[in-house]
Formats: structure tokens, sequence, C-alpha cells
């Protein structure tokens, strides 16, 4: 569980420098923002109640990055250590509406410069990003800092990570979600 902060989440279409980052891969995602407080409690949260929680659904596309020289190098604890390698959320416009595919089967398209890169029915490394939101929700409850109204939550890759480089064109596209689209600009 990295932590996505506020300057590191961009409205698609975005444009980003390519200097901007080291690493320079991307990964599709499904991203949530929340509606309403999952705060402290005794017991856990239902998969319902978190889902009752969320107010839109996106499509996204993570861009990962690192403070590492040598991020193939880099121990897989440190890169924990590092947001999880996040760099960069782009988030596609947001609907109130879940898409009406359960999420670990909702085919996923991620395109680079109008070619398919990766295309496939769910795929998200985590499993059903349901789940995944439940679990989330379950571990900060008890934490010092639960899920609040407005944050903003990816489930986790659904695409393998690729390399982009300057002038490159990506898009996110899942069935029922507004796509993510993002640019990377020479620097």
């Amino acid at each position: 569980m990295g932590l996505i902060t506020a300057d590191t989440v961009r409205p698609s279409p975005a444009v980003v420098p390519a200097n901007t980052f080291l690493l320079g891969a991307v990964e599709a995602e499904i991203a949530v923002t929340l509606g309403r407080d999952l705060g402290p409690r005794a017991e856990p949260y239902s998969p319902e109640e978190v889902l009752d929680a969320v107010r839109t659904w996106h499509a996204a596309i993570e861009v990962l990055d690192t403070a590492f020289a040598d991020w193939a190098a880099t121990p897989a604890v440190w890169r924990i250590a590092d947001r999880q390698s996040h760099g960069l959320l782009v988030l596609g416009a947001g609907v109130a509406e879940r898409p009406s595919i359960p999420l670990a089967r909702l085919p996923v398209v991620l395109t680079i410069d109008g070619e398919t890169a990766f295309s496939h029915e769910g795929g998200n490394t985590g499993g059903d990003p349901v789940r995944l939101l439940t679990h989330l929700a379950n571990a900060r409850r008890g934490a010092g800092r639960p899920l609040l109204a407005g944050d903003v939550v990816t489930t986790g890759s659904t695409t393998p990570f690729l390399r982009v480089t300057p002038g490159q064109r990506v898009r996110a596209i899942f069935e029922g979600l507004p796509e993510a689209e993002l640019t990377i600009s020479p620097a």
C-alpha cells in the first residue's frame, strides 16, 4: 500500500515532460474517489459497505517512478519504501455507476500512440479490485489515517509495466469507464 499524495494526481488528458521521471513506465488501473469516510471502528467493513462509500469510478494511468538510480537492482523492500514506485496518477473522468461487468473480469486496453500495447479481460495483479478495496479499508480503519471522503484510491495494475518514451500518447480504456489519457512531452 503506497501513499498517493494530491500533488501526484492529474486529470485526464494530462501532458507530462519526459524529464519529470527516471523510470518512465506506465500501467492501466481502476481508481475510485470516496464519497464518505470509512473511519475507525471495531468491526471490519463488508465489501458492500466499501462499495457504497465509492462516489466515482475512474480509468487511470499510473506513471511509475523511482528515487533510485538503478531501479532494477533495488531490493523489493526499498521499492515499497519508495512509495511502491508511484510517480503520478492520471484520472479519467469519474462516473457514479460501477461498471456492470465484475471488476475482476473487466476488459482493459492500454494503447501507446494509437496501437494496442496490451489488451485482455481482468488481470489485476492483486486479484479482485473489490477485495483489494475492502482489504485497504479494513487495514486503515484501525490505523492513524483511515480512508476519508475525497480520497482517491487505486486498485492496482491491470496491465504489465510498459516503458514509454518522449512524444508518446498513452490511453487506458476500461469497458464502462471514460478513458484516461497521458502524453509524455519531450523535455
